[in-house]
């Protein structure tokens, strides 16, 4: 808009401008609000155990490995269990079965659960626990592949 003598209205353009400004800021305002809401929920619902795969599967004689992550506040006592014979190996204890490796990395928060010289009886549920919280995982073994060489890591008699 031009003003009496010609020169633009500096009024209408602040105007305008700052209408635009608002918006912008309102829009802006509104997607940090979102974020922000998106976070908290995430931290309240977040589970306390969690794992990168539900569902695992190896061939027989193989070897699978596990993530597990817990929260800071189970960083305690963490264990892989099997639900079949309840057995459950623990993070610092994993003498009762050489086939169960387990490490611990702690400033991660996580857990690695490796089980080597897979058997077809190893199918089934488990789960990833830090104290009471768990987080169930289901292993599927399957026959070896044709040519492969299974060797027999049991101490069974």
């Amino acid at each position: 808009m031009r003003g009496e003598n010609g020169s633009l209205s500096v009024a209408y353009c602040s105007e305008n401008l700052t209408q635009e400004i608002q918006a912008k800021a309102k829009a802006a305002y509104a997607k940090a609000k979102i974020f922000y809401i998106s976070v908290v929920f995430w931290l309240i619902l977040a589970p306390d155990v969690s794992v990168v795969s539900s569902s695992v599967s190896g061939h027989e004689g193989g070897n699978v490995s596990v993530q597990c992550f817990y929260r800071s506040r189970y960083h305690s006592l963490k264990q892989w269990c099997r639900y079949k014979d309840q057995s459950c190996y623990t993070v610092n204890d994993t003498s009762q079965n050489p086939s169960v490796q387990i490490s611990d990395d702690v400033r991660n928060r996580s857990f690695t659960v490796l089980t080597t010289g897979l058997r077809l009886s190893d199918s089934g549920w488990f789960w990833c626990s830090a104290r009471e919280a768990m987080n169930p995982v289901h292993l599927n073994v399957t026959e070896a592949e044709p040519g492969s060489v299974i060797t027999d890591t049991s101490t069974e008699e």
